[in-house]
């Protein structure tokens, strides 16, 4: 646990968590999700560009027989669409008037 000194840090702390709970929730919703490996790549090497798109590549080349069953077991199966999104969910309760 870090010590957060000033309202910055909190602030910048707050909105890591934000967005990784966004991201949870987001990836939990999807119906198939890549993992690519990166663990010894920090997202901020940009003069690792080359390796995280062959890191992609190589896990796209690997899952696209999994990506393709878990497309074809969808067959005929009507996928109902919600009316309601996430963020329009985000929307209605940020800006009504309750």
């Amino acid at each position: 646990n870090q010590k957060l000194e000033n309202i910055v840090e909190i602030m910048s702390r707050v909105r890591d968590l934000s967005v990784r709970h966004l991201n949870e929730h987001l990836l939990n919703q999807a119906d198939f999700v890549f993992h690519p490996d990166h663990d010894s790549l920090h997202w901020s090497a940009f003069d690792c560009t080359d390796d995280f798109i062959k890191n992609g590549h190589d896990c796209a080349k690997n899952e696209i027989k999994n990506l393709i069953h878990k497309l074809d077991s969808f067959g005929e199966i009507d996928i109902e669409i919600p009316k309601e999104t996430f963020w329009t969910k985000v929307k209605k309760k940020l800006f009504s008037q309750n």
